[in-house]
């Protein structure tokens, strides 16, 4: 395993104070979700492909579980 970050970054705080709050109305907001993942997911993308940095790495990369789960992927 690299040490590499490949480029990717999260900040947890912020995306914590985008998701909070969000209660959906109704069962069809429920099945979309809350409309903020999407905003985690263009500030904090994940990797999906070769390391730009050229560590080798080629797959999907999030900096974390939280990170995952905050963007809904």
């Amino acid at each position: 395993m690299t040490d590499c970050d490949h480029g990717i970054t999260f900040d947890a705080d912020e995306a914590n104070k985008l998701l909070e709050g969000w209660k959906p109305k109704n069962a069809a907001e429920a099945i979309v979700g809350n409309p903020a993942h999407a905003e985690v997911r263009k500030r904090w993308p994940r990797l999906f492909g070769p390391c730009p940095k050229g560590c080798g790495y080629n797959g999907i990369y999030s900096v974390s579980m939280q990170h995952y789960v905050a963007g809904d992927w």
